[in-house]
């Protein structure tokens, strides 16, 4: 009977998986809404993770520009006594690994990892590898566009095919008139 048992448990949690994200569904600009516990690195806080594919920087040293697939804004750094306000820190890479596990190398100076909890089109919540430590993030409005309207007017603009807007049509052709083709005889 105990084995019978053992090998029901076994079965049940052989199909228990972790979910697993993909560093697409990060993209974004992720807003700091709550810090509980420890971060890593004597991090006491941070305000914004920018996740992209590409930020270009103007690097005055090299006098060239370097291209960041992120960005760490507001980092209020305990190992830090020489600076007291918070600092910018840029990421040299980022990346999942084993599903859920978010990696961020920051600068050469060091890299935080996290065990990401939760993630939706919305919401991003963290916790450190330790599990003393979890940040919830708040995704950004992609866009503050909040409609599209197109004026009614009376007049339509005609354009030829390689997008130039027309005053008046001379010749015969074939022209673009309210989003449609139009030949012109």
């Amino acid at each position: 009977m105990k084995k019978v048992l053992f090998l029901l448990v076994l079965v049940s949690t052989m199909g228990i998986k972790a979910q697993t994200f993909d560093e697409t569904q990060l993209s974004g600009t992720w807003k700091v809404n709550n810090i509980t516990g420890t971060l890593p690195m004597r991090i006491i806080g941070f305000e914004t993770l920018v996740l992209e594919e590409a930020i270009m920087v103007w690097d005055e040293e090299y006098d060239d520009w370097d291209l960041y697939p992120g960005l760490i804004k507001g980092i209020l750094d305990g190992r830090d006594n020489h600076s007291p306000g918070p600092k910018d820190d840029y990421l040299l890479d980022f990346f999942i690994s084993n599903g859920n596990k978010l990696h961020l190398i920051v600068n050469d100076n060091y890299s935080l990892r996290f065990i990401i909890e939760e993630l939706t089109n919305t919401t991003l919540i963290l916790k450190t590898f330790r599990g003393d430590g979890k940040v919830t993030l708040l995704k950004e409005n992609e866009s503050n566009v909040s409609g599209v309207s197109q004026d009614d007017n009376s007049e339509s603009s005609t354009y030829n095919l390689q997008g130039y807007k027309l005053k008046t049509v001379k010749s015969s052709g074939v022209y673009v008139r309210d989003g449609r083709k139009v030949l012109s005889k």
